[in-house]
């Protein structure tokens, strides 16, 4: 084998480094192309996928961020002895899940009302029934978030005896009881929606027993 002459080391460097420039531009291509068919992929999943609904961390972040209301309400348990057996009136309404539900009688103070006052207006209000306050039972807390803002809220809770009127719904002004009864006392909390109110019919009973 004869030694290569100069022009041919020359020749073969110059088809090996066409051959590697031309392997390299084939993996940029390859790449290229790769990566375009990625981002159509992407656009495309994204134009047809609706957006995660937003976790628990950013929504506490996005309400807390709202301003913020304070609301007061009033109301309670108005009771009367008919026929030699406690009776508790209560109500039906509409919660914002449009399910009916059995309540407490109660709504906003008006005005310079003071939270007794308010017990008896909106007890009268939504049940017919007009009361007079014995006692306080109990004032909840509670925070929620609307449309535009977050409330809180803290509604009292009174022991109230039953001194006339007789029960309906249509003295209620904005329409929110679409019912009421007579309720034997000891099956009241059976009947009521919400353990708050529960727990409060519960401390009534001892109260009216003599054991409060």
């Amino acid at each position: 084998m004869q030694p290569m002459k100069l022009a041919d080391w020359l020749e073969l460097g110059r088809r090996l480094a066409a051959e590697r420039f031309a392997s390299l531009l084939d993996c940029h291509v390859y790449a290229t192309r790769a990566v375009i068919h990625l981002c159509f992929r992407i656009l495309y999943m994204s134009a047809n996928r609706p957006l995660p609904y937003p976790g628990p961390a950013l929504r506490r972040v996005s309400s807390r961020a709202l301003p913020v209301v304070d609301e007061t309400s009033a109301g309670g348990l108005v009771v009367d002895v008919q026929n030699g057996q406690a009776m508790a009136a209560v109500i039906a309404r509409r919660n914002r899940g449009a399910r009916l539900e059995w309540c407490l009688p109660k709504g906003h103070l008006e005005g310079s009302e003071t939270p007794q006052e308010a017990a008896v207006r909106e007890i009268s209000e939504e049940t017919g029934i007009e009361g007079r306050v014995l006692r306080h039972l109990a004032s909840i807390d509670y925070w929620f978030t609307g449309d535009q803002h977050r409330v809180h809220k803290v509604v009292h809770h009174y022991l109230l005896e039953a001194i006339g009127g007789e029960l309906t719904i249509e003295n209620d002004p904005d329409h929110e009881a679409e019912d009421v009864a007579w309720v034997p006392l000891s099956e009241v909390s059976r009947r009521l929606a919400y353990p708050n109110e529960r727990r409060i019919v519960a401390a009534a009973r001892r109260i009216l027993v003599g054991d409060g």
